[in-house]
């Protein structure tokens, strides 16, 4: 949500009207940005594609977007059907 409004508000900061808002209801993507960056943000969420007129491209964390929304959600489901994600050892690799 917070994303969502933060894009917004840079849409009609930047007087960029070429690009959609972001409705209540839409199917939206994030970013996860390094911080510190010129918005003050950890993330932002946009439609289709993240305006160059932003200029946050350099800001983007990609081992953070990586973590939020590829191993998270595997987690979760790796969870559900009682699998372990994490790799353990055992006394047989330790002796062998």
């Amino acid at each position: 949500m917070r994303g969502a409004l933060l894009y917004n508000h840079q849409l009609k900061k930047r007087k960029l009207v070429k690009y959609e808002k972001v409705n209540e209801g839409d199917k939206i993507k994030f970013i996860t940005l390094k911080e510190p960056n010129s918005l003050h943000e950890n993330v932002i969420s946009f439609m289709t594609v993240l305006p160059p007129e932003f200029d946050l491209h350099k800001y983007i964390d990609y081992d953070e977007q990586f973590n939020k929304s590829f191993l998270e959600p595997l987690k979760f489901i790796l969870k559900a059907i009682n699998w372990n994600f994490e790799k353990k050892a055992s006394l047989e690799e330790f002796f062998g």
